[in-house]
């Protein structure tokens, strides 16, 4: 598997180049991006999302805490989150949750960078927890 160094020696640029072609930001000539971009294709560059997470706090993915009952009644507000969530790039976990205690937890585990929540009711205790 080829790293981010794999690519900036290829390429013969500088990591930091590398990393702010491959990710969009910073500048750089336009001939450095093609050629960036086409040495990350030719040697299956796929950016280490571990790593990433590791260095901006995020985690890439968004819980969807939904109801187990709006799973069955409601496919398609599942099919327009998952849609829009997808299109800010972001990845997409389902979570089947029946209180707000479940989402709570969710929301504590540090495995999202976002929690939304639909058809969820409250419990007892709810104040104690949130």
């Amino acid at each position: 598997m080829a790293t981010l160094k794999d690519v900036a020696q290829r390429a013969s640029v500088s990591i930091a180049t590398a990393s702010r072609v491959l990710n969009g930001k910073g500048t750089y000539t336009k001939t450095t991006e093609e050629i960036v971009r086409k040495t990350a294709l030719e040697l299956g560059y796929t950016p280490n999302l571990t790593a990433k997470g590791l260095k901006t706090g995020l985690t890439g993915t968004i819980a969807v805490a939904i109801h187990s009952y709006m799973l069955l009644s409601f496919p398609h507000l599942l099919h327009s989150i998952i849609s829009v969530v997808k299109a800010q790039k972001y990845g997409v976990e389902v979570v089947a949750a029946e209180t707000f205690e479940d989402c709570a937890w969710l929301a504590r585990s540090g495995k999202y960078d976002g929690l939304l929540i639909s058809g969820v009711t409250a419990s007892a205790g709810l104040s104690a927890h949130w």
